[in-house]
């Protein structure tokens, strides 16, 4: 009768320990990628539903709901902002009021270095945890943010996706405008601040990172370049 011989205790240890060695060196990668994607999915349902609002809103008030909305108002006033976090808010069943100015008073780049972007942006805190931030460009929709529709630009919509953590342009903070036209990612064709320059990890310009949001609408994903 052939007698059959187990794993020694040390075969087993080494087994494990191998295991051990390629789990550390995996799982690291697949939890980033896992995130990146999850974020991937948060900004383009965001641009989604803000997009769909906005159609909402149009065909609710008429194509100038916008200048009738902001009529009275200033360009930056608390009004202005208010007013838009108002109209976009229960879609999104957000509460309005949230306070933005550590959100946005200690921001950072994408190259990794600071700046400040406080405003006088009107906060709205969504049941997910996220935060969205409305900015008046202007009131008469006659803001230049670009070419084609981005010229007739009236807000920004800011999407912060981490609000607990330091904010950081292109990883946990996105932005879109808000134009007589339709909702536009920062960073579209024709935008000031072109993804070509403001989505890059080593560089050094103001507001770097911003147009990260058009880069994941139109790649999805986060693989910026340097």
């Amino acid at each position: 009768m052939v007698k059959k011989k187990g794993f020694t205790l040390a075969e087993v240890l080494i087994v494990l320990a191998v295991i051990g060695v390629i789990a550390a060196l995996t799982i690291p990668t697949l939890m980033a990628k896992w995130r990146e994607q999850a974020t991937v999915t948060q900004v383009k349902k965001a641009y989604s539903v803000l997009s769909q609002t906005n159609d909402m809103l149009i065909a609710k008030n008429g194509e100038d709901y916008m200048l009738k909305l902001l009529a009275g108002t200033t360009t930056g006033s608390a009004a202005g902002c208010k007013k838009l976090a108002d109209a976009f808010a229960p879609e999104f069943r957000g509460t309005v009021g949230y306070n933005m100015t550590s959100l946005l008073n200690n921001v950072i780049k994408l190259d990794g270095s600071s700046m400040s972007l406080l405003q006088t942006d009107s906060g709205v805190a969504l049941p997910d945890g996220t935060v969205m931030a409305f900015y008046n460009n202007s009131p008469t929709c006659t803001h230049n943010a670009g070419s084609g529709p981005l010229s007739k630009t009236c807000g920004e919509i800011k999407l912060f996706l981490q609000p607990t953590k330091q904010t950081q342009l292109g990883i946990n903070m996105f932005a879109f405008r808000l134009t007589a036209d339709g909702i536009f990612p920062v960073g579209w064709p024709g935008d000031v601040n072109p993804y070509t320059s403001y989505c890059n990890k080593t560089s050094s310009v103001t507001h770097n990172g911003y147009s990260c949001t058009y880069w994941i609408i139109k790649n999805g994903n986060m693989d910026y370049p340097d």
